[in-house]
């Protein structure tokens, strides 16, 4: 409305003339009245006053909305001047007034009315017609006047006259009767309307439409047209008067209108006057006028008015009309329409029901009716039907007359009587109707009405399908009608979707309320959908109709995401009465009904979609696809948990983008639509948000999701084609970071809406179906988690910055990461809920889960997960929680350690409290850390409102580090936490190994950590005490109400502590505090213990149902050790708090001792350059190196030695691998990313990859320009082959020079070395701190010896066979305390002693207590293992295998350990194979049903590919063969068919192959689970568990606390190594090949053993007696080495003689003299020499000949050499000469491989020869040597060039004199001389009467005062470099001669050793244990006894086997079980 814009200029006159108006309204005056001048003089002063603007010119307004109220009554009260002769100035300014606004006229026509009723009510009724008719008069002069002079103006019609005065002339029903005006309209009518108009017509207007005159009339309605229906009529209103008028005008000839008794409204004399003008149209052509005025006149409260015009009834008179059979029907149906449109159902008030259906059957059957619709195509003719109906929605005649109506449009009209547009605009409106009436029943949720309309259009379903999509309603006369029920097929098929989805929520309601539901109207009416309707449009639907797919692609969508149901889940629950009865039935019904309604919609969708991709062609099919609608439609099928469903909607992207398979289905939608698959994906996320928890259960759909979703991840994540980090993905429009912020907050809603509602479902499906997906779910959350970086940085739209540019990491957070991590944090709350399942897979993953998502918090900016979490992660690792849970103790640390960041936050916020509260301790040594930045403001922009919590992001505290001065010491300024800030945890804890502390002072500095000083900036306990009351706030929103719980007893729920005896060391090194600290400490973590229950009983009420997967196998729980009792855990005895502090501090250390810090190790690697020359790697400071003490004082010192050296040795790796030819690849670069300082390159091979070749995660690897010579170390990040190709991903260090690392460019890659070991030995380094024998190594200080009673004694040896120094060996270590040691050359029965070593520890272990916690069950235990270590395969594989055959208890039965070997299955020995841990497993898969194992379905898939690849090659051909038959129709035809079939077997295919590759994963996936199953299993039932020193670090093994280590060969590995297995919990163990010539130099070749023992050297058990060796073979390691006191074992000659000693050329012991052999190099680099590798060749096939006939000697000889191109050789010769076979059986090795292995022959070649050699390298060390010679069993054949030998070496030089002295030296051997004729000797009696007396023992055993003595070997027999005391040190290399001696370590550690270290000795640690029972281990069928490695007793016999199984055999797996009863051990 106008706002008023005239003024008066003052308010003061404006308010007194106001009040004399009313006073003037209140109490009229007439003419006589004295003061009737003074108003008259006041209204007009106040009228002339009106001021406007000057926009407004010439404008004066009297009576318009622009004057002010008073002046409106003003000049109301001067109409009275119209009497008065004298007001012609007045006149005069209203003639303007009238004559310029419309409005004005309008308001004036008004004002006179309101003037008579008002002012001039005083007035006689005769004087007031008077003065009416006067003024009647002056309006017709003035307006005539005006009229007539715009005559002559523009084109002479009225529409030239002032607007104003034509309204004038229609508003005053008087004027527009004047027959001079009437002429006026009827000759100059207007041609255009006026505009500027009030809303409101003249009543003049509706006399003007009912002209005779068409233009008139024309011109009118066109008037009318502008104006809205009237809102206000009030009685006597000219139009309503008008209306009147004409409608009794009308009623003069119409014969079917009752007349009323009277109306409302009184005869007028205008009205009289209009019903009989002869210028209006006559009845019954005055209908013509009436649509219009109808519009105009009807509203919803005139309906009154309308029944009652003048005695009219108006609504009967059009009703009655519609049987008229005449021209005016459509107007009669106009009004009926609109009459309609106003009142609804209120027309038919108080008519019969059957009144208004009985019109229309009339109507219809009218023949106007059929004439017109014939005649007219307009649908405005029919819009009625919709209104009708909708009249008539409540009443029963609906039903029948939805079907009268129907069955007029579908079948009369239908008829061929009725051209193609009228059938045409009939279904148009037809379907219009029914898109209403659909629409008001779902909006009303009308059942029975629905129930009316489906069955009313399935009736006419083949009608309306026909219009639709029949090929003979394609013309365009049908498009719109076509478009139009299409339409309306769109809506009826979705709503059957979202009908039958709602019915699914209406059926878990029911089923959940249970009886409560009996009032339920369930049943009532029965559920259904469009059956025959869904059915003809499957029939019906052309092959090529994009537009009826894409109907059918949106209606499946609806329902995609539903199933069918599980009759045991979706059922009513209870029992009783009928009426429950009744709803169990109709429940059952409904659910039937359901089920149908989905076979109804999705019966026929896959073969209608294989109809129509077979028939559209690609270019057609991506146009389809590229529809909004169908994208979204679309990928929600693909969605579908019903393979039909998501198998089609893949069948569409297949053939349309010429893919296979789900996953690049998903892959070509994102890719070629991007935006439109992300909306797809969101809307189908929130529908599943929506239904996982409405529903009883969603598993099917819920699998579907996670599936994929995972695939979808992988699209957009996976290096290196993931479609983030495409070009294609940087576009503006595409709003990346916006939409990957979305999808993560969806998945992450989704997948924590999964974890919530899973503990529900899991009450109702069983356990085997639950695991199944529920794996699958928590797999994908790991996929989304681990790719959080990469959404992240999408999202925050730094993706494309970080593979550009490195960024510093950022110190604030960001929104988008507040919000991410926000969505995690729902995450982790819902799945920390899963960590009280059962299924020990499902508890793996979510382990595994929750250590990611806890590790994006800790590399956050600032976050920290929510404090309840924390506090139940907490309240599970640490015990102290009444909730049963299955986790292994290995899930539980690893637990700990990925919170403990957290709780160190925590315990930081407490100690800042307790530091206020007392003063610190005073320390001078204590090391004081920066305090943090403290700069923040609370209106900081870095604020971040997250969780409804302000945080504030600081500034990390700077601190400068010193400068380094090499890589070097970079590398250790990182290890000490200096070089790397972003943990401030790690960077105290490195300060603690490297700070250089005393023991002393590091226990302050450990103190330190838990009760650090206040930081700035942190919130107090006070504020942290709110947080906790906050989150418990929170929680107890949603707890349950629960009656009659009873509090749970408080306290800490220990499962045991340790029973192993700890050195005095260690317990010095357990923290301590004050007790005032203990308090404070005590007092604040007992905050929340009272909560960890009540959490714990609130989950119950949803978790309890997780009680069902208890049927699944569980995995024992790994029990830390305690002696045998039952220990019951009381609450209220110990303090919590303090207990809490404990483990928290014992989970912190052992993750420093397990988990060390890796990165400064890869980091120093890394930036090495490949190409530097020389033994230091580059930017060595050689300055820091230093030689090996025998003591250190720190761990510091330690480090700072250790630490140069082993990087000396793997750099040493580097420049071997330089000399060794290695396999180049060609990769290419196909993504960069930088990642913190990293940078990450994913690489894609080029071309094929040689057979067998990958990339472990450990392996170095060189990068080097394929077309330069650019290059740069880096390390494997992952590896992967599929289908689609080869890629990985390598970590390297970003070059400050640019060398070209650019994606798409080529480079060579090549492996260098593994850091497998390295990462082994440097963890160990770094971990070392943290051991428990952490003194005992840095300060070693053995124990003596113990006193052993000679009964024990002699008890060991009848017990175990063994002699006297092996029992005592074997009963002094485990009398030991901390280390034990025991030595022993080469055959001394060290093999032996570990044998009888673990029999005594089988033995003697402790039972395991039972545990019993309040409200809890025992729990079984692993039983004590013992760990058994060597450097060597070929050495552990021995000790292995003994084992495996058995060992003696105690009581000298025969038992057969559990063994397990650890390691790499190619590195393990075949005879051990099935001992090996991968063995074992496959042993338990095998034994299990396939389904539980998995099947292996490659060649499944391998098969279905190569038919897909058959089938996509033949549709190929027939493409091309339909574009050369466009001109012959017969073959195009056939070329389709076959073309339609082709499409058809590859859709067939593709459902198989999508299929084979879900079961594939989920196969894989069981399989997976399975192995770490069983894995679980092999490992917790092992008595014995063997591996290398390496292989002990693998983590598999770090659960397990080992209270026995045994450590063979202990001196032949560097310290380091020995250290791997040292890092378990509460053992002791110890046990070189060093390639690095400058670090042993420093001797680090020198063994833990070693400098162990040159503490004490009187502290080692001595075993002097060999039981391997034929005594002539021995003769010579005892005079060479060990001065002639190694004695034989009892009948060694007899034993070890052999048929080939016959032959004089093939004695027990042989030097041949190959004179004619020369070195040269290999093409590996090293060294070979030719003839005697053929000489060798020959000597074998002397033996072969003349002793093995039948293969004797298969499996019993060894062939080797110190260098592997030799060994290269010799292969290739007896390949050459025997076969391939031979290589399996004979052992060809190198000295160092064949370690801790025998043979009965020996063959050693040792290369060396030429007339220039001086130097004889490897040949010179002492320890090979003594492998090499001490390796036979009945004989040794040494090839070799004596001459270079002896002049080279001086132990060489003494070998061969041995040689010639008891004439075993052959000269002048050549491969010719092995084919002379076997000689019988003369004598042979002379070897064995040596060995005879070479083999003459003691009784006791061998006179241990020939070797060396304890107090010999303390003053200096052993020297760094020294060697026997028959040597001197000049000509002898730098040996020491406890190595040679062959030593063997208990360490508790007993190392027993046969290496090829000079000392030779074979570690064994073992920690001494109180004796319990013996009979727990089987025995086994028979037992060979012997004491030594081969024999024992004079009464052995040598088992030599006649034929040995082949190598490809593998022996099945041993019996693994518990005992049932232990049986006490006799005193």
């Amino acid at each position: 409305m106008t706002v008023c814009i005239g003024t008066l200029p003052s308010s003061e006159g404006a308010a007194k003339a106001e009040a004399l108006l009313k006073d003037l309204r209140d109490n009229p005056v007439n003419s006589k009245d004295p003061t009737v001048n003074d108003s008259l003089l006041t209204c007009t002063s106040l009228l002339y006053s009106l001021q406007y603007p000057d926009s407004l010119p010439q404008a004066t307004h009297w009576f318009c909305s622009k004057t002010p109220l008073v002046a409106i009554e003003a000049a109301t009260f001067l109409l009275r001047l119209h009497a008065y002769g004298s007001a012609d100035d007045w006149r005069n300014k209203l003639t303007n007034v009238l004559k310029g606004c419309p409005e004005c006229v309008s308001g004036y026509t008004v004002a006179r009315k309101r003037s008579d009723e008002t002012y001039l009510s005083c007035f006689k009724p005769t004087a007031l017609k008077g003065l009416r008719d006067s003024v009647d008069k002056w309006e017709l002069s003035h307006v005539l006047s005006c009229l007539k002079k715009s005559g002559g103006l523009e084109d002479g019609s009225l529409r030239a006259a002032p607007s104003a005065v034509v309204f004038h002339a229609l508003d005053n029903i008087t004027l527009v009767q004047n027959v001079e005006i009437h002429s006026l309209f009827l000759e100059r009518t207007p041609k255009t309307v006026f505009d500027d108009w009030p809303e409101k017509p003249p009543a003049g207007l509706l006399y003007l439409a009912a002209s005779q005159n068409s233009a008139v009339r024309k011109w009118a309605k066109r008037q009318l047209a502008l104006c809205p229906p009237v809102t206000s009529l009030p009685t006597g209103d000219h139009v309503l008067l008008m209306f009147t008028a004409l409608v009794k005008r009308l009623q003069v000839l119409d014969q079917t209108s009752d007349v009323a008794d009277h109306s409302l409204l009184g005869p007028s004399p205008a009205c009289t006057d209009i019903v009989n003008s002869t210028h209006l149209l006559p009845p019954p052509s005055l209908w013509l006028s009436f649509p219009e005025t109808v519009r105009i006149i009807a509203a919803k409260d005139r309906l009154e008015v309308l029944r009652h015009l003048d005695g009219t009834d108006f609504l009967n008179m059009v009703l009655g009309h519609l049987h008229d059979n005449n021209e005016y029907l459509p107007q009669v149906l106009n009004c009926f329409q609109h009459l309609l449109a106003v009142f609804g159902d209120r027309l038919w008030e108080s008519l019969p029901a059957e009144f208004p259906q009985v019109k229309i059957d009339g109507l219809h059957d009218n023949p106007a009716f059929e004439l017109l619709i014939k005649a007219t195509a307009n649908p405005n003719l029919l819009q009625w039907y919709a209104r009708y109906l909708q009249s008539i929605w409540k009443t029963k005649i609906f039903p029948d007359a939805l079907a009268k109506m129907l069955a007029f449009t579908c079948d009369t009209v239908q008829h061929g009587n009725y051209d193609v547009a009228c059938r045409s605009m009939v279904m148009l409106v037809i379907a219009r109707v029914l898109r209403t009436v659909y629409g008001d029943a779902h909006n009303k949720r009308s059942e029975p009405h629905l129930l009316v309309i489906r069955q009313t259009v399935c009736l006419h379903a083949p009608k309306l399908v026909a219009v639709a999509f029949g090929r003979d309603h394609k013309d365009d006369r049908w498009t719109e009608a076509r478009t139009e029920v299409r339409s309306l097929f769109r809506e009826v098929l979705s709503s059957d979707g979202r009908r039958t989805h709602g019915l699914l929520i209406k059926l878990s309601s029911i089923a959940r309320a249970g009886d409560k539901a009996l009032k339920s109207d369930l049943g009532k009416i029965p559920f259904g959908v469009h059956e025959h309707l869904w059915k003809r449009i499957y029939d019906g639907l052309p092959s090529d109709d994009a537009d009826g797919m894409a109907i059918l692609v949106h209606a499946v969508a609806i329902s995609a995401h539903l199933d069918q149901l599980k009759p045991e889940v979706y059922r009513v629950r209870g029992k009783g009465t009928e009426e429950l009865k009744e709803l169990k039935l109709a429940y059952a019904t409904e659910v039937n009904n359901y089920h149908r309604a989905l076979d109804v919609m999705r019966q026929g969708f896959d073969s209608a979609v294989t109809l129509f991709s077979g028939q559209a062609k690609p270019p057609i099919l991506a146009a389809f696809l590229s529809g909004d609608e169908v994208t979204a439609s679309l990928i929600a099928v693909m969605f579908s948990p019903v393979e039909t469903l998501h198998t089609s909607a893949q069948e569409l992207v297949t053939q349309a983008y010429d893919v296979d398979g789900r996953d690049a289905c998903f892959r070509a939608y994102f890719e070629h639509h991007p935006i439109l698959a992300f909306r797809g994906t969101f809307a189908f996320l929130r529908t599943v948000e929506g239904i996982v928890s409405e529903l009883l259960e969603a598993c099917t759909v819920s699998r579907s999701t996670v599936l994929c979703l995972t695939d979808i991840i992988d699209v957009l994540c996976a290096k290196p084609d993931g479609l983030l980090f495409s070009s294609s993905y940087s576009q503006p429009g595409l709003l990346l970071p916006e939409k990957t912020l979305e999808l993560w907050i969806l998945m992450s809603d989704v997948i924590a809406a999964i974890f919530k509602e899973t503990p529900v479902w899991s009450s109702y499906i069983e356990s085997s179906v639950m695991i199944v997906w529920m794996r699958d779910a928590l797999i994908f959350a790991r996929d989304m988690v681990s790719q959080y970086g990469v959404l992240n940085a999408a999202a925050s739209d730094t993706l494309k910055t970080s593979m550009t540019m490195a960024s510093p990491r950022k110190a604030t957070m960001s929104s988008t990461e507040a919000t991410m991590m926000k969505e995690l944090e729902v995450v982790l709350e819902q799945a920390t809920k899963w960590l009280k399942l059962t299924d020990a897979e499902l508890l793996h993953q979510s382990v595994e889960l929750l250590k990611l998502i806890l590790k994006c918090f800790e590399e956050s900016t600032g976050l920290t997960p929510p404090l309840s979490v924390i506090e139940k992660l907490d309240s599970y690792t640490s015990g102290r929680t009444s909730s049963k849970i299955e986790l292994t103790r290995d899930q539980l640390a690893s637990l700990e350690g990925a919170v403990a960041p957290f709780l160190q936050d925590r315990r930081d916020l407490t100690d800042a409290q307790n530091q206020r509260k007392r003063s610190p301790p005073s320390n001078s040594n204590k090391i004081r850390e920066a305090e943090p930045d403290t700069e923040s403001s609370s209106n900081s922009e870095d604020d971040i409102e997250y969780l409804g919590r302000t945080m504030k992001v600081e500034k990390p505290a700077k601190e400068k580090p010193p400068k380094p001065n090499s890589v070097l010491d970079q590398l250790m300024m990182a290890s000490k936490g200096l070089a790397n800030k972003s943990n401030a945890q790690t960077a105290k804890l490195r300060m603690d190994m490297t700070s250089g502390l005393s023991r002393k002072s590091e226990k302050s500095f450990n103190k330190s950590l838990m009760t650090g000083p206040a930081k700035s900036g942190q919130p107090s306990s006070s504020k942290m005490q709110e947080l906790r009351e906050a989150s418990r706030a929170h929680a107890r929103q949603y707890e349950l109400p629960q009656q009659g719980r009873k509090a749970t007893p408080q306290g800490p729920k220990y499962e045991g502590s340790t029973t192993a005896r700890l050195t005095s060391s260690k317990a010095s090194r357990s923290s301590s505090r004050n007790p005032s600290e203990d308090s404070d400490e005590d007092k604040d973590s007992d905050d929340g213990d009272e909560d960890d229950d009540d959490d714990d009983d609130d989950d119950g009420q949803r978790l309890a149902s997780l009680s069902k997967l208890q049927k699944t196998a569980k995995t024992p729980k790994v029990m830390i050790p305690e002696r045998r009792g039952i220990v019951l855990m009381d609450s209220g005895v110990r303090k919590p708090g303090k207990a809490r502090v404990d483990a928290r501090e014992q989970a912190r250390r052992t993750q420093l001792r397990l988990k060390p810090d890796l990165t400064p190790l890869h980091r120093l690697i890394l930036s090495w350059s490949y190409d530097h020359d020389g033994d230091e790697p580059p930017n060595f400071d050689s300055r820091n190196l230093r030689r090996v003490p025998d003591v250190f004082q720190s761990h510091d010192e330690y480090y700072r030695v250790m630490w140069p050296l082993l990087s000396l040795e793997c750099w040493a790796q580097v420049v071997k691998a330089k000399e060794e030819p290695q396999e180049k690849t060609i990769w290419q670069i196909a993504q960069k990313q930088y990642v913190d300082s990293w940078l990450d390159l994913d690489v894609i091979v080029i071309g094929s990859l040689p057979k067998k070749w990958y990339l472990a995660e450990t392996d170095i690897v060189l990068l080097r320009q394929t077309a330069g010579n650019k290059c740069l170390l880096a390390k494997t990040q992952n590896f992967k082959s599929n289908p689609r190709g080869v890629n990985a991903s390598v970590r390297c260090i970003p070059s400050r020079v640019d060398i070209g690392l650019n994606i798409g460019t080529q480079w060579h890659i090549e492996k260098i070395f593994s850091l497998s070991t390295v990462h082994r030995e440097y963890s160990a380094l770094m971990g070392l701190a943290y051991y428990d024998l952490y003194e005992g190594i840095i300060k070693p200080s053995p124990a003596e010896l113990p006193a052993i009673p000679n009964d024990r004694i002699q008890r060991a040896m009848k017990s175990y066979s063994v002699n006297e120094p092996q029992a005592a060996a074997i009963l002094g270590s485990l009398d030991t305390e901390g280390f034990a040691l025991i030595q022993g050359p080469p055959g001394t029965g060290k093999t032996s002693t570990i044998c009888g070593l673990a029999g005594e520890f089988l033995s003697t272990r402790d039972a395991r207590p039972v545990t019993v916690h309040a409200g809890r069950g025992s729990e079984k235990a692993s039983p004590q293992k013992l760990l058994v270590c060597a450097p060597s395969n070929a050495a552990i594989d021995e000790v292995a295998k003994r084992l495996r055959d058995g060992v003696r208890n105690a009581q000298g039965v025969p038992i057969t350990p559990k063994v397990v070997r650890i390691g790499n299955d190619s590195s393990i020995n075949i005879s051990v194979k099935d001992i090996s841990l991968d063995a074992l497993v496959a042993a338990k898969m095998n034994a299990q049903p396939a389904k539980e194992k998995g099947v292996d379905t490659s060649d499944e898939l391998t098969k279905l590919r190569k038919e897909l690849e058959e089938i996509n090659r033949q549709r190929q051909e027939k493409l091309e063969l339909l574009q050369l038959s466009k001109e012959n129709p017969n073959r195009l035809l056939s070329a389709e068919a076959e073309l339609k079939a082709i499409n058809a077997k590859r859709s067939s295919v593709n459902q198989r192959l999508n299929q084979a590759r879900d079961r594939q994963t989920d196969d894989r996936r069981a399989m997976d689970a399975a192995q770490r199953k069983y894995r679980q299993e092999v490992l917790y039932e092992a008595d014995i568990i063997c591996s290398t020193l390496s292989g002990s670090g693998h983590e598999s093994l770090e659960q397990f606390d080992f209270e026995t280590v045994v450590i063979d060969e202990a001196a032949q590995s560097v310290e380091i190594s020995s250290l791997i297995p040292l890092k378990y919990q509460y053992p002791q163990q110890l046990a070189p090949t060093v390639i690095s010539m400058k670090a042993s130099q420093r001797n680090y070749q020198q063994s833990l053993f070693v400098r162990i023992q040159k503490q004490r050297p009187e502290a080692v058990h001595l075993l002097s007696i060999q039981y391997r060796m034929h005594p002539i073979i021995s003769q010579l390691p005892s005079k060479v080495f060990y001065d002639g006191r190694l004695r034989d074992g009892p009948g060694m000659a007899e034993k070890t003689v052999q048929p080939w000693h016959r032959d004089t050329m093939l004695p027990p012991y042989r030097f041949f003299n190959v004179a004619q052999g020369i070195e040269d190099t290999s093409g590996s680099h090293s060294m070979r020499n030719r003839m005697e590798a053929e000489s060798a060749a020959s000597l074998y096939n002397r033996l072969l000949k003349l002793f093995s006939q039948h293969g004797e000697l298969d499996y019993r000889v060894g062939v080797i050499t110190m260098y592997r191109g030799q060994l290269l050789e010799l292969k290739n010769r007896f390949t050459q000469r025997f076969g391939r076979d031979i290589v399996g059986k004979v052992d060809f090795n190198t000295v160092d491989g064949f370690q801790g292995q025998e043979k009965d022959i020996i063959i050693l070649s040792c290369v060396r020869a030429g007339p220039g050699v001086n130097s004889v390298g490897f040949l010179a060390d002492v320890r090979r040597m003594n492998v090499a010679i001490t390796r036979a069993r009945s004989s040794l054949y040494i090839l070799g060039h004596a001459a270079t030998l002896e002049r080279s070496d001086q132990v060489w030089k003494q070998i061969v004199q041995d040689a010639r002295d008891r004439s075993c030296l052959a000269d002048n051997v050549s491969p010719a001389t092995f084919t002379a004729p076997m000689l019988t000797p003369a004598a042979a009696t002379a070897p064995a009467q040596t060995s005879k007396k070479a083999a003459a023992p003691a009784a006791g055993g061998p006179n241990q005062e020939d070797l060396f003595t304890p107090t010999q070997i303390k003053n200096g027999a052993i020297q760094d470099g020294a060697g026997p005391s028959t040597l001197t040190s000049e000509s002898v290399p730098m040996i020491s001669a406890p190595v040679t001696t062959a030593a063997d370590l208990i360490a508790h550690v007993v190392p027993v050793n046969d290496d090829a270290s000079s000392d030779l000795s074979r570690p064994i640690a073992v920690r001494k244990r109180s004796p319990t029972d013996d009979g727990q281990i089987r025995a086994p069928p028979a037992l060979r006894n012997n004491a030594g490695d081969d024999s024992s007793g004079s009464t052995h016999k040598v088992e030599v086997p006649k034929v040995r199984p082949l190598p490809t055999k593998t022996k099945a797996a041993p019996s693994l079980f518990i005992p049932k009863k232990p049986q006490k051990r006799k005193p």
